[in-house]
């Protein structure tokens, strides 16, 4: 029964040790990834690529973002949009920049 419960045990730890890698990684890619800031920002050619980038982006916990805002910058001929999104599970905010230079209207 003991070597049992110590299975379920370590199981359980490895679990954890798993879930948290992952955590990690999706927060260092919210980061550092595409998007990340105005040098990283993803090109775009419509608002609604604008729309499934942001509905298929997800928190570094996992759960989907939640859209708190919107924005434009320009920087010299290039021009900008950017979208506030928050977690509503962990709380976690983040932005996403998008190079709307080519947007067709």
């Amino acid at each position: 029964m003991g070597l049992l419960f110590a299975v379920v045990v370590l199981l359980a730890a490895t679990v954890w040790v798993v879930r948290g890698w992952r955590t990690r990684g999706r927060r260092r890619l919210a980061a550092t990834g595409p998007g990340s800031t105005m040098e990283r920002a993803i090109p775009v050619r419509s608002f609604d690529e604008i729309d499934r980038i942001v509905a298929a982006r997800r928190c570094g916990c996992g759960r989907p973002l939640r859209s708190t805002g919107e924005g434009a910058r320009q920087l010299g001929a290039q021009r900008f949009r950017l979208t506030r999104l928050a977690c509503d599970d962990c709380e976690e905010e983040t932005v996403i920049y998008f190079d709307v230079t080519e947007l067709v209207h």
